[in-house]
């Protein structure tokens, strides 16, 4: 995780004012703008260089640039996490994307073979023991890896068999609207997948539940329903249909800051591109300027002084971007302080902020706070992907009680918007 430190604040003096400008510069670029202003100063600069010795690939996979109106959040079982993906978005991208942004301590290389394992229907095609032993690690590991990968969505995803796969998503439900005998059919599933899916015919075998189960007829039944209308047996398959058709035209964005929950539900920041773009001066070059600036040496050599000059603007980009980290994380922690609530519980817990308050906790300019979080995303504890300017729309609360009272209403009796106060 990205420590804080101290950020020297926007008021300068004007003979500063170019590296004011430069550092503001990178400030206000998106992650993706990031990227391609890295990838020109390396080109152009050859005392700067990355700490890695290739660019690392993205840990996060792109989702579309869409504005949207906050009153599409939703926290209910309901939200599609993947509505509106584009084409070349996987199921495996989207399942390592909410992992890493929910198990800010777990194992990614343990998590990340587990993911790859599962096929295009939802299920594990490994076992434990396997994946213990390809990886040299604990069993106990794997395990509980696995059954952090079980809490994803959609769910019923890494299961083993049918019935582990239902009962994944039996666990995600309201108990309360789970009829009776629905587990103890689930548990004698095969006898139901021996002739067809569970969307099938099971006449033949409602004598054989009614012996195994000691249920009712009409008690298999209403569960039978119940399992065909709101349980899938392959999970893995709801992620693809849900967003075939995409358009292909739209832009991308990656986030510029993550949240992860921790221990104790302690949200925990970090902004993946401090580590992504950690840079360096190279080493030929630095120890030509450090030789140099020892002996307190004058040169006219121009390949020297160019030399030097190329060190000094490698060391400026560097510190600029060091900059730009503390600054996201220090706002970003600021605005996690006031809305813990919100990103814990969800829209009804938003509190109305400002980026002035922001900017004054922080002692900042308000210019600074717009710049850091202009056109920046946030991905949440939950998978979502937000941006971050959502903290600050006071509107939010209402706009979720709204939504949640239109998906609830009679569509035989719509709500109306006529006032029906006292006359």
């Amino acid at each position: 995780m990205l420590r804080t430190a101290a950020v020297v604040a926007p008021h300068v003096s004007p003979s500063v004012l170019p590296q004011v400008v430069a550092q503001s510069a990178l400030l206000e670029l998106s992650a993706l703008e990031l990227e391609e202003r890295v990838a020109e100063e390396l080109e152009e600069n050859p005392a700067l260089e990355l700490d890695h010795e290739t660019l690392p690939p993205l840990d996060y996979m792109p989702a579309p640039r869409i504005r949207r109106s906050a009153v599409s959040y939703d926290s209910s079982d309901s939200y599609d996490i993947w509505t509106n993906l584009a084409d070349g978005y996987t199921l495996k991208d989207d399942l390592k994307q909410q992992f890493r942004a929910q198990n800010g301590h777990g194992d990614y290389s343990v998590a990340e073979l587990l993911i790859e394992a599962i096929n295009e229907d939802g299920y594990l095609t490994i076992s434990v023991d396997e994946a213990a032993e390809q990886l040299a690690v604990d069993y106990r590991l794997v395990e509980r890896t696995l059954q952090a990968i079980q809490k994803l969505s959609p769910h019923g995803l890494g299961a083993r068999d049918l019935c582990e796969c239902l009962r994944l998503q039996l666990g995600a439900l309201d108990p309360r609207h789970i009829p009776d005998g629905v587990e103890a059919i689930i548990d004698n599933m095969a006898y139901l997948t021996s002739r067809s899916s569970v969307g099938g015919s099971h006449t033949a075998s409602v004598e054989e539940l009614r012996s195994l189960t000691k249920l009712s007829g009409p008690q298999i039944q209403r569960a039978l329903d119940f399992i065909r209308k709101r349980l899938f047996p392959y999970p893995g398959r709801a992620f693809q249909c849900s967003w075939t058709g995409a358009g292909k035209a739209n832009q991308y964005v990656y986030p510029d800051v993550i949240l992860s929950l921790a221990h104790g539900d302690r949200i925990t920041i970090s902004v993946p591109q401090s580590e992504r773009l950690a840079m360096r001066v190279n080493a030929a070059y630095r120890r030509l300027d450090d030789d140099l600036r020892s002996n307190s040496v004058r040169t006219r050599d121009e390949s020297l002084k160019e030399a030097r000059r190329l060190v000094r603007t490698a060391r400026q980009f560097i510190d600029n971007l060091k900059r730009r980290y503390r600054t996201m994380y220090k706002v970003m922690a600021a605005i996690v302080e006031e809305q813990e609530q919100f990103i814990v519980k969800g829209p009804a817990y938003l509190h109305p902020l400002s980026k002035k308050e922001i900017a004054a906790d922080l002692g900042y300019h308000e210019a600074t706070i717009c710049r850091a979080t202009k056109d920046k995303y946030v991905l949440m504890p939950d998978g979502r992907l937000e941006e971050i300017d959502i903290f600050f729309d006071d509107a939010l609360p209402a706009k979720s009680m709204i939504r949640r009272l239109v998906n609830s209403e009679d569509k035989s009796a719509p709500l109306s918007d006529r006032w029906r106060g006292a006359r």
